[in-house]
C-alpha cells in the first residue's frame, strides 16, 4: 500500500531498508515523539513444557540477556532499570 502512495506506514528499520534503498519507497526516522515497543517471550503458567519447548524458551532467554548484557540488543529485561544510550 505505501509503495502504490495508498498509506504511510511506521515500521522498524529492519523492514523497510531494502525499499528505502531501492527508492521504491521513501524513508525518514522517527525523531519525535520517540517511538518505544514491548517484546516479551510468554508462555501458560498451568502447563508444563515438554522437554525440549522448556530447552528452547532458556536458549532464548539467556541469548537474549546476553544481547542486552552486551549493549548488542536495547532494551530491558523484566524487573531491571532501562538505561538509555
Amino acid at each position: 500500500m505505501v509503495r502504490e502512495g495508498l498509506a504511510y506506514a511506521v515500521l522498524p528499520p529492519s523492514v523497510c531498508a531494502d525499499a528505502v534503498v531501492a527508492r521504491s519507497v521513501a524513508g525518514r526516522p522517527v525523531i519525535a515523539p520517540e517511538l518505544s515497543r514491548v517484546q516479551a517471550i510468554v508462555w501458560p503458567r498451568d502447563r508444563s513444557f515438554a522437554p525440549a519447548a522448556a530447552e528452547v524458551r532458556n536458549v532464548i532467554r539467556r541469548i537474549l540477556a546476553e544481547q542486552l548484557y552486551d549493549n548488542r540488543l536495547h532494551g530491558r529485561l523484566i524487573g531491571t532499570t532501562y538505561k538509555k544510550r
